[in-house]
C-alpha cells in the first residue's frame, strides 16, 4: 500500500470558554470536574462551568491532585490549603495532624482498605484513616523528598515514585529503593502504569523503564527517545504502551516476536506539538493529548499505520484558545467519558458568571 501524504493539522472555531485545566474527569453522576492552575476548582453540569469556592483558598489557587474514591466522593487539594473532601455540596477540610501552616499535596491514592495515601511537598507521606490525616513517619523516614505517584500492584506491593526514584513497600513492611544505579532510567519518577500482564512501567526524567522478573529494561535517548523527560504512560486496549514526553513527542512501544518495537511521533510526523502531558483514548478510536498549548486529537489507527509503514505521516486536530479554551490546557489527568462530554457535541462548555 502506498504511503499517504501528510495531512495538515485541523482546528475548529467554537466560541465557548473553558479554563486552564490541570485535571479533567467525570464522576459517576456525569458531572465534569476541572482542577486548574490559577482559577481553583470548576464543576461542569449540563455544559455550564461553575466556580466552586474552596475553604481557605483564593479563587486563584491551583487544584492538584484530584481524586474520586470508590464511594463517589471527590477529594481535592487546593494549593497550600491541603486536603478537602467534597460531598453533598460542601467541602470538609482534613488538616495534617501536627503541622501548622501551608500543606501542599503532590499525590493522592485510595488503597485497598479505602484509606488514602497522600504525598506532600515538604512533610513526607501521610495517610488518612478513620477521619484523621497523619504523617507516616516510619515510611517518610525511608522515602525521601516529594512523592508524585502512588500505585499498589496486583501482587500487593505499594509503589511510590518521586524525586528520589522508585520505592517498593511490600506486605512485610520492607521498603526497597530503586534508582539509576539499579537500572532504573529515571531518578525522578513521574508516572506508573501496571499493564494487563502485571508488569510495572515507570516513567520520569531520564526515560521509561519496564520492571519485570526483579529487574529493569529501559529506554532512554540512547535507545531512540528524542527526549528523556517522560510525563505520562498509557496502555491501550491492544496492550500497546504509549509514552508522552515533555518536549520529544509521543512514542509507541509494542511487543513483537523480535522484541519491543519503539516508534516515534513528533511535529515532523504530524503532531501539533511535541509536548504530551496526558493521553486519553475514547470509544471512537481517538487519542486526546493534553499540552500547555491546548488539547489535540489523533486517530490511533493512523498512528498504528505509521508504525507499520502504511502512511508517511499522521494528522492532528488542535483545540486551543481560538476554539474556546480561554487559557491553554495543561491536563495532568483525563477521564475517557469526560473527553467526550467536554469536547463533543456542541463544543466546549460555557462558563457561568
Amino acid at each position: 500500500m502506498a504511503a499517504r501524504a501528510r495531512q495538515p493539522s485541523a482546528s475548529y472555531s467554537i466560541s465557548q470558554g473553558l479554563a486552564w485545566n490541570r485535571l479533567v474527569f467525570e464522576d459517576r453522576e456525569e458531572n465534569i470536574w476541572l482542577g486548574t492552575y490559577d482559577q481553583g476548582l470548576l464543576k461542569l453540569v449540563e455544559k455550564v462551568i461553575s466556580f466552586l469556592p474552596l475553604p481557605g483558598a483564593s479563587r486563584e489557587r491551583y487544584v492538584y491532585p484530584l481524586l474520586e474514591d470508590r464511594a463517589g466522593n471527590i477529594w481535592v487539594s487546593a494549593g497550600e490549603a491541603g486536603l478537602m473532601l467534597y460531598t453533598d455540596g460542601s467541602f470538609t477540610h482534613f488538616p495534617l495532624a501536627g503541622v501548622s501552616g501551608a500543606v501542599d499535596l503532590s499525590a493522592l491514592y485510595q488503597d485497598r482498605d479505602d484509606s488514602l495515601w497522600v504525598g506532600t511537598f515538604k512533610h513526607g507521606i501521610a495517610r488518612l484513616r478513620d477521619g484523621r490525616l497523619q504523617i507516616d513517619r516510619a515510611l517518610s523516614a525511608q522515602i525521601k523528598d516529594r512523592v508524585d505517584v502512588i500505585h499498589r500492584d496486583r501482587a500487593g506491593n505499594l509503589w511510590f515514585g518521586g524525586r528520589t526514584g522508585l520505592y517498593r513497600l511490600d506486605d512485610a513492611g520492607r521498603v526497597t529503593n530503586y534508582s539509576p544505579k539499579d537500572g532504573l532510567a529515571s531518578g525522578h519518577v513521574k508516572t506508573l502504569v501496571e499493564d494487563a500482564a502485571g508488569r510495572l512501567w515507570v516513567g520520569g526524567y531520564g526515560g521509561v523503564s519496564l520492571w519485570q522478573n526483579g529487574g529493569f529494561k529501559t529506554w532512554t535517548t540512547s535507545d531512540g527517545l528524542s527526549s528523556d523527560s517522560v510525563l505520562t504512560l498509557y496502555e491501550d486496549r491492544e496492550q500497546t504502551i504509549w509514552v508522552g514526553t515533555y518536549d520529544g513527542g509521543l512514542y509507541r512501544l509494542r511487543k513483537e516476536p523480535a522484541g519491543w518495537k519503539l516508534t516515534r511521533y513528533t511535529t515532523r510526523e504530524g503532531l501539533f506539538t511535541n509536548e504530551v502531558k496526558q493521553i486519553l483514548e475514547d470509544e471512537q478510536g481517538f487519542f486526546w493529548i493534553g499540552s500547555s498549548r491546548g488539547i489535540y486529537r489523533l486517530r490511533k489507527q493512523e498512528l498504528n499505520d505509521f508504525a507499520n509503514g502504511r502512511v508517511a505521516a499522521v494528522s492532528s486536530t488542535h483545540f486551543g484558545s481560538a476554539d474556546g479554551l480561554e487559557i491553554q490546557t495543561s491536563a495532568a489527568a483525563f477521564n475517557r467519558r469526560a473527553s467526550k462530554r467536554v469536547t463533543g457535541g456542541s463544543g466546549f462548555p460555557r462558563r457561568s458568571e
